[in-house]
């Protein structure tokens, strides 16, 4: 183990994780006030209106905020920068806008089209500086200062949910944690670029226009593919609102909620850290095999605990901590769990498709999680068939779609294939 993972790996690791684990401690501790405040219809409002942010948020900024971390040349960072943040501003206009109108149109009374379209717009755009600053700090390798703004956001959230909750300010007041969350600790992920500011301003059109047309690999193949990804998991929330309405989307959501825990704990910073190596690695060698073994041997060892502990522990647990009536979100847990325990592995490893430049077969791999979706929710409706045998569906098909995404990424570590420029 030793030999396979070693200290600047598990630093790197270790100062994004610590923050993730202490906020994420901070949400759990919360969870469970938050199940009695609010009503599982009022957090099924909420899971709603965010699904649009979740389904967006990674392409907000046209994929091009991932191409700060891996660019060679550092004359290009900024003109990427700026061409992400005008992508960004533009995107999230549009799309609130049209999800208001969707809304609008389907008759939903839960809330107004006005704030939901305040609330998209909002959380969009602030998603989209997020992405770009993330990127920034990690081609910085801040992970100390990335860890604490992980702490600072989950205090304010939390906080926020509490208090509102206590004013009895329903789905309403579980938005504005949400938008708390996601402003907090921005003035301190922009203390290295800061001094750059005058520099991104002058920025001139031409020089976002070339790198523009160097990373375009990123809105053309990445974009769709993360959609794709994006749709296949947000999707999963219109379709059971859809099929068995609001109340039970709530209790969906908190499970999803849980199972996202170690993915945001720990597989997404493991992301970071192996997308900044790796990507070295294939720079000096042409191949990513070293860090992607590490990598994924790493993964393992938490996974299959990980897994185990919740088909077994799941729903007694569920409901001694969120309420009796909670209880049956741990048993949407122990039907996901398997699916989930594959994805907390090869979602850290994604970053290998831009490295290798195979974003086509990546949106190829990421379709078919939405085709899945979308037929799940079709055989549901068609044969009228229980949430939990949907899940069954979902956990299934996912789980072999991920395996064969998973040995497609392990031929590509070998450097047996060639690079195209991303």
């Amino acid at each position: 183990m030793k030999n396979k993972l070693n200290i600047p790996f598990l630093k790197s690791i270790t100062a994004l994780a610590s923050g993730s684990i202490i906020a994420q401690i901070i949400t759990f501790i919360a969870s469970p006030i938050m199940t009695r405040l609010y009503t599982s219809e009022e957090i099924g409002v909420y899971t709603l209106i965010l699904t649009t942010v979740s389904m967006f948020g990674g392409v907000i900024c046209g994929r091009y905020d991932i191409s700060i971390v891996f660019e060679q040349e550092e004359d290009k960072v900024l003109p990427i920068i700026k061409l992400s943040l005008i992508i960004s501003i533009l995107a999230s206009s549009i799309i609130s806008l049209g999800y208001g109108v969707y809304y609008w149109l389907s008759g939903k009374e839960n809330q107004s089209y006005l704030v939901v379209v305040v609330f998209t717009l909002i959380l969009l755009f602030t998603t989209g500086i997020g992405n770009i600053l993330i990127s920034y700090n990690n081609r910085k390798r801040e992970y100390p200062l990335m860890t604490s703004v992980n702490i600072i956001r989950a205090i304010g959230k939390n906080l926020t949910i509490v208090i509102l909750g206590l004013l009895k300010t329903g789905s309403i007041g579980i938005l504005i944690s949400e938008t708390v969350a996601q402003v907090l600790g921005t003035n301190i992920q922009l203390k290295s670029l800061k001094p750059h500011f005058k520099e991104l301003f002058k920025v001139s059109k031409q020089e976002m226009a070339l790198v523009a047309k160097k990373h375009y690999r990123q809105p053309v193949y990445s974009v769709p593919a993360i959609f794709a990804n994006s749709f296949s998991y947000s999707s999963i929330n219109f379709f059971i609102e859809s099929l068995f309405g609001l109340s039970v989307l709530g209790y969906y959501s908190m499970s999803f909620r849980v199972l996202g825990l170690p993915l945001s704990v720990i597989s997404n910073n493991v992301s970071k850290v192996f997308f900044e190596e790796a990507s070295r690695e294939y720079n000096e060698t042409k191949q990513f095999k070293k860090s992607f073994c590490k990598t994924c041997l790493f993964l393992i060892v938490i996974s299959v605990p990980m897994v185990l502990s919740m088909l077994f522990l799941a729903p007694p647990l569920f409901g001694w901590i969120f309420g009796h009536e909670w209880k049956v979100s741990g048993y949407y847990v122990k039907v996901l769990a398997p699916m989930f325990g594959i994805r907390f592995i090869v979602s850290a490893l994604t970053p290998g498709m831009v490295i290798c430049g195979k974003q086509k077969y990546e949106l190829f791999i990421q379709i078919l999680f939405a085709l899945m979706s979308v037929v799940g929710y079709i055989t549901t409706k068609s044969a009228h068939l229980t949430i939990n045998q949907y899940l069954i569906i979902i956990s299934l098909s996912f789980f072999a779609i991920y395996i064969i995404y998973f040995l497609t990424l392990l031929t590509y570590s070998k450097g047996s294939i060639k690079r195209f420029d991303v």
